[in-house]
């Protein structure tokens, strides 16, 4: 059996006894501008970089273009910037864009330093976000709270995203 949303939101379903919540996103025409994802972020998050609680995505600086991540729709902290909740130990799926050529390498960079590879890095090959560039999964998993720097490269661009990890 299947059930068409007519619109987004958080719902309960229930059947034969059990309940769970989803939650379903609105599709939007058009993804809102790049220019509407200001400021940029910066090491040390200051600032994190910019978000959107509608879309979901994170807007991060790249060398060609910009570098964008989505899947944070539950998480962030506030509405316009990388300010997640309840992450940390736990893996966390995120979906990017970036353009250029060759494979790509995601690495998180800790607070204290240390440089985490993704759990689970796969290229996608067909969506419906509508951004620039190839897209890729990944999982990470954030072993602490604090400013993270998620660092793409690719051969001939590189970007970074500032996340600031509460908890």
């Amino acid at each position: 059996m299947a059930y068409a949303f007519l619109e987004g939101g958080r719902w309960t379903l229930r059947a034969a006894g059990a309940k769970t919540q989803v939650v379903v996103r609105a599709p939007l025409a058009a993804p809102p501008p790049a220019s509407a994802f200001v400021p940029l972020g910066g090491p040390g998050c200051k600032p994190p970089s910019p978000a959107n609680a509608l879309t979901g995505e994170v807007r991060g600086t790249a060398t060609i273009g910009d570098l964008w991540a989505v899947g944070f729709w539950l998480n962030l902290g506030t509405r316009r910037a990388a300010i997640v909740d309840d992450v940390v130990g736990v893996p966390f799926k995120i979906t990017w864009r970036i353009r250029g050529s060759g494979d790509a390498r995601f690495t998180a960079i800790a607070p204290d330093g240390t440089h985490r590879s993704p759990l689970d890095l796969r290229p996608h090959v067909g969506s419906n976000w509508n951004r620039p560039g190839a897209e890729w999964g990944s999982v990470f998993v954030f072993s602490q709270p604090g400013c993270w720097q998620m660092h793409v490269e690719r051969r001939d661009n590189s970007g970074d995203i500032w996340l600031l990890v509460r908890s």
